[in-house]
């Protein structure tokens, strides 16, 4: 229902290569092209976006710039927020659901990131509510992997690298610093295949 809503009433703008499938998805499209959106609501507020990927009810809806080609939401609330962000891939239930200007994000899992509004950037945050209460425009740059992995506030993180369940504690002051990892695990070297020790060869000469 009402799918390209934009598009039927401007048919005169030539937009076309678009697929949008659920109630009011891609409502106000106009001049973009090359989108894929599924989902009720989904991309709705979008006008002249192209090329993103708009998966799962309200997915995607408020974004209505072009800084925010190529967006690739999936889940519910995936990006629901997101209005400008550049180059951001959200994947989950409330994956980033809070993030508007946001940019080069990578955020997989159910409520990842999902308190994060603005300006924070360039981060990976991988699992379960990982990153879920970051909320600081200068936490950038981070790699946070693990179920509420660094679970975050308002304070700073940033530059840092969290690999475990519950990896770094949470927040509350601004500018804390954070010890990054805070939970014990065993590093696992990968040695390339075929792998040759060379051994020193004795040059004593050896008698029964």
């Amino acid at each position: 229902f009402q799918a390209l809503h934009g598009n039927d009433s401007t048919a005169t703008t030539g937009v076309g290569r678009n697929v949008a499938i659920g109630s009011s998805s891609m409502y106000a499209i106009t001049t973009g092209t090359q989108n894929t959106v599924v989902g009720g609501n989904a991309g709705s507020e979008s006008t002249e976006t192209h090329n993103t990927v708009l998966i799962g009810h309200n997915a995607g809806d408020a974004i209505n710039h072009t800084d925010a080609n190529g967006t690739v939401a999936v889940g519910k609330d995936a990006l629901t927020a997101l209005t400008s962000g550049a180059a951001n891939i959200a994947i989950g239930y409330q994956a980033g659901d809070a993030m508007t200007d946001n940019s080069y994000n990578v955020i997989m899992g159910y409520q990842a990131f999902s308190a994060a509004d603005s300006g924070e950037n360039q981060n990976v945050v991988i699992g379960y509510q990982a990153g879920g209460s970051i909320n600081n425009a200068s936490s950038d740059n981070n790699v946070l992997i693990g179920m509420n992995a660094a679970a975050g506030g308002i304070g700073i993180i940033s530059g840092c690298v969290a690999i475990a369940m519950l990896a770094a504690p949470v927040v509350s002051a601004v500018n804390a610093s954070i010890p990054i990892p805070t939970v014990p695990f065993t590093p696992v070297v990968v040695l390339p295949l075929p792998f040759t020790a060379s051994l020193p060869i004795a040059t004593t000469p050896l008698y029964a």
